[in-house]
C-alpha cells in the first residue's frame, strides 16, 4: 500500500520488487556493504533478489535490461564500487539478462539519507540523464540498495519513460519506512 504521500499518485514503474525491509539484521548488511568496504554482499543481494523477482520475467514484450540507479563519482571513487551496479550485475546474471549504463549522475547531489523526505525529489531533480536513444520495445529493471520515499527511483524512471521506455519495474533489496528514523542514519 502506498504511504499518504503517494496515494493518488502514479509510480513511473509497473511493480517494485523487494527483497526485505530495512531492519536487522538486512540494515546491517547493507551498511556493511555501503561504508565498510564489504563488497561482497552486493552480489549475495543480487542473487537473492533475482530469485524474488516474479515469473522467469516481468510481464511484457521485448528484451529485459537491468539498468543500475548510478551514484555520484566522488562517491564511487572514495567507496572503490557502485554497490548497486553490483547488485543489478550479480541480478542481471543470475536472470540471464544484459545491465546497461544507460543512466548517468549528471551533477554531485547529497545523499537521500542526508536531505529531508520532503525535499528528496527536489535533490534528484536535474541529477540524472539517460542516453537519448529509443528504449521502445525493451523492458527494463531498475535496481536501487534501498527504497524510501522513491525519489531516486521515480527521477530515474521518468527519463527511462522519455526515452520510450514503457515497461520498468523497480527492485530493491530493502524497503524503508520513511516515518522510520533509523532509515535516516546512514
Amino acid at each position: 500500500l502506498p504511504c499518504r504521500r503517494c496515494e493518488g499518485t502514479r509510480p513511473p514503474w509497473q511493480r517494485v520488487t523487494r527483497l526485505t525491509a530495512y531492519e536487522p539484521p538486512a540494515r546491517e548488511w547493507l551498511r556493511a556493504m555501503k561504508f565498510r568496504r564489504r563488497w561482497a554482499w552486493a552480489s549475495w543481494f543480487g542473487r537473492a533478489l533475482a530469485d524474488v523477482l516474479p515469473g522467469p520475467e516481468p510481464v511484457g514484450h521485448g528484451r529485459v535490461w537491468a539498468v543500475a540507479v548510478p551514484m555520484p563519482w566522488a562517491r564511487r571513487w572514495w567507496r572503490g564500487y557502485n554497490q548497486t551496479d553490483l547488485i543489478a550485475r550479480a541480478l542481471a546474471k543470475r536472470r540471464g539478462w544484459p545491465v546497461t549504463p544507460l543512466l548517468k549522475r549528471t551533477r554531485y547531489a547529497p545523499p537521500q539519507t542526508a536531505v529531508a523526505p520532503s525535499r528528496r525529489p527536489e535533490n534528484t531533480r536535474g541529477a540524472f540523464a539517460c542516453e537519448n536513444i529509443d528504449l521502445a520495445g525493451h523492458r527494463f529493471v531498475l535496481v536501487d540498495d534501498i527504497l524510501t520515499t522513491g525519489s531516486t527511483l521515480k527521477a530515474c524512471a521518468r527519463l527511462l519513460r522519455q526515452q520510450g521506455a514503457r515497461h520498468i519495474e523497480a527492485a530493491v533489496v530493502a524497503v524503508a519506512d520513511p516515518k522510520d528514523r533509523t532509515a535516516l542514519e546512514l
